[in-house]
């Protein structure tokens, strides 16, 4: 059974995507490439970018990952502007709280009803597609709950 994805995961999974797409982009051109600078930049990246692809899949915990990237996110982001308190631009600090207001929104928008449902759909069109029988042994057919008829 597949179950088309709803648009307001499609629109949240985007802006997620663009916001922290263009943030790691100027990231990239910022960053110092020496030593484990690359190595780390790109961790960062699949810390986000893997739970951003499973999310769109249709994994609950994918959205549930990014949902505690983005609020990890911005507790560092947090003490940063804290800590930076007057080394960095006013612009800077305001950029940063303006792309994580944007991606709270679109996380919200990934927990709302609608989404939800789908999530839920696709967790349940899984289960059905892969069974444990009592044995052990894996079946692909939907299991069948008792009293239902059938053998």
């Amino acid at each position: 059974m597949s179950v088309k994805r709803p648009p307001t995961v499609n629109l949240a999974l985007l802006v997620l995507a663009l916001n922290i797409g263009a943030s790691y982009a100027h990231e990239a051109v910022r960053r110092d490439w020496t030593g484990y600078g690359g190595l780390a930049f790109s961790f960062e990246v699949l810390l986000l970018a893997v739970p951003l692809w499973l999310a769109f899949l249709g994994w609950n915990w994918g959205r549930w990952l990014l949902a505690i990237s983005v609020i990890g996110g911005m507790g560092l982001g947090i003490h940063w502007s804290v800590a930076r308190a007057g080394q960095v631009s006013n612009w800077r600090i305001v950029a940063f709280w303006l792309r994580s207001f944007i991606d709270v929104v679109a996380v919200v928008v990934l927990f709302m009803p609608s989404s939800s449902r789908w999530y839920r759909a696709n967790a349940e069109s899984a289960n059905q597609q892969v069974q444990a029988t009592p044995d052990g042994a894996v079946s692909s057919a939907p299991r069948s709950e008792p009293g239902a008829g059938g053998a």
